[in-house]
């Protein structure tokens, strides 16, 4: 229990199933000569008591699954389940379970292992090392699953985890996501309240939290006050706004002064990523809108150029760090034409299957997973951080041999990086502060 609840997050989610086979086994049915009374009290100690118990050691929320079987009273046990705080959340056949009958399932959040044949050994490394929520100061330690990230993504997202811890304090309490996407980076700031900006609306209704809100416009005009922001982040998504000065003034506006901002850009050199696809576009043969890094030819800014811009307009560069070198973009060159020549070659029996067995056929659907070359991060999809971290988990139980030693080369890759191409700037990550007075001039 120790070991398991120093891995629960900061906010208190346990994430495993506690206890529900002795409670099918030793609850639901009354033992051997044993009276109707007895059987009550029996029950009733079992459920309220373990769980006063377990609430006592942990600190945070039970979960359990009952099937009806045995032949015990459901509805006495439905009332003791109910005294000790368990609620039922839905009915139906338990995942991963599939010889079970239709069950109650009572829990705060049902997760399971779709691995039965790890043992705990086995699950905490391999599963629980991976989590991103074991966390002291309740920041992850990054976003997307590490197997499910792009190189780049990968080292990126640990970055600006470092960046943020290392610049912000508790006075930095409001935080607006210039350019949000699908609002995935807002598991970053939990307690803080958070804005998310975009010009497209990516389920926000569904995603609005007591300190989570989110506003529809562009970068030009903000809707938002004079130095109202404490923090704003500008991740992957400075380099598609079409008047880049003015955004700039517009975050310079709404910063308060002393406040932070956090952007993260590629420069030039990843349109190299889509050199084998140029010839297939002008051919007709691929869409002009595929590209192999989701990163169309837009606006770059090389990190001195992009500090010259935002010294012009009063905010300050205080640290440049790189998020990409040589031998990460290589190997992430080398995974995307390697999925981009894999996509091609199947195709054709893509748009066969499509057109002779339908789009919801097995085959091709199966089939249809590589028409893209681009990583399903999958957190993009969470509209909260219970399913942020239910995601995490079914991935991290997911992950084949292969994909942690694809973990391992990206990790290998980043430190070859950082002790031998420091300052290779081909993805990077500036932050800057907002002065109390006046323009600051570039160094």
């Amino acid at each position: 229990i120790a070991r398991l609840a120093s891995r629960r997050d900061a906010g208190g989610q346990f994430l495993f199933e506690i206890g529900s086979h002795s409670l099918n086994h030793s609850i639901l049915e009354p033992q051997s000569g044993e009276g109707d009374t007895a059987f009550r009290r029996r029950m009733h100690d079992e459920v309220v008591g373990s769980a006063k118990l377990l609430r006592a050691h942990l600190d945070c929320p039970i979960e359990l699954f009952a099937p009806p079987q045995g032949r015990g009273d459901m509805a006495m046990l439905r009332e003791a389940l109910a005294e000790a705080g368990y609620r039922v959340v839905r009915k139906g056949s338990i995942p991963g379970y599939p010889n079970l009958p239709d069950a109650d399932l009572l829990a705060v959040e049902i997760v399971y292992c779709d691995r039965s044949d790890r043992n705990l050994k086995d699950f905490s490394r391999a599963v629980l090392a991976d989590m991103p929520v074991d966390s002291a100061d309740g920041v992850p330690a990054y976003i997307s699953p590490l197997h499910l990230a792009s190189p780049s993504r990968l080292t990126g997202e640990r970055t600006i985890v470092a960046l943020l811890r290392a610049y912000l304090t508790e006075k930095h309490r409001t935080v607006l996501d210039l350019g949000c996407g699908r609002a995935e980076y807002r598991f970053l700031f939990r307690g803080r309240c958070y804005t998310g900006l975009d010009i497209r609306d990516s389920n926000f209704a569904a995603k609005v939290e007591e300190n989570a809100s989110f506003l529809l416009c562009d970068a030009n005009h903000l809707g938002l006050l004079d130095a109202s922001q404490d923090l704003i982040i500008c991740l992957y998504s400075f380099e598609y706004f079409g008047l880049p000065t003015r955004a700039l003034e517009e975050v310079q506006r709404v910063l308060r002064p002393g406040g932070i901002a956090l952007f993260c850009l590629p420069t030039r050199a990843v349109s190299i990523y889509e050199w084998p696809a140029v010839p297939f576009r002008r051919l007709g043969y691929l869409s002009e809108n595929f590209y192999l890094s989701g990163q169309p030819d837009e606006h770059w800014f090389p990190p001195h150029q992009l500090a010259r811009m935002l010294s012009s307009v009063g905010l300050k560069p205080l640290e440049v760090r790189s998020t990409c070198g040589p031998m990460l973009f290589l190997l992430k060159a080398a995974l995307l034409w390697l999925k981009f020549f894999r996509c091609l070659f199947v195709r054709p029996f893509y748009q066969v299957a499509r057109k002779v067995l339908g789009a919801d056929h097995r085959l091709t659907r199966k089939l249809e997973r590589y028409q893209s070359v681009l990583p399903a991060r999958q957190v993009d999809r969470a509209v909260d951080f219970r399913q942020f971290v239910q995601i995490h988990y079914r991935a991290a139980c997911e992950a084949s041999f292969l994909n942690r030693l694809y973990v391992k080369l990206v990790r290998l890759c980043a430190s070859i990086d950082r002790k031998t191409f420091p300052a290779s700037m081909i993805e990077y990550a500036v932050v800057c502060r907002k002065e109390d007075g006046g323009r600051c001039h570039a160094a």
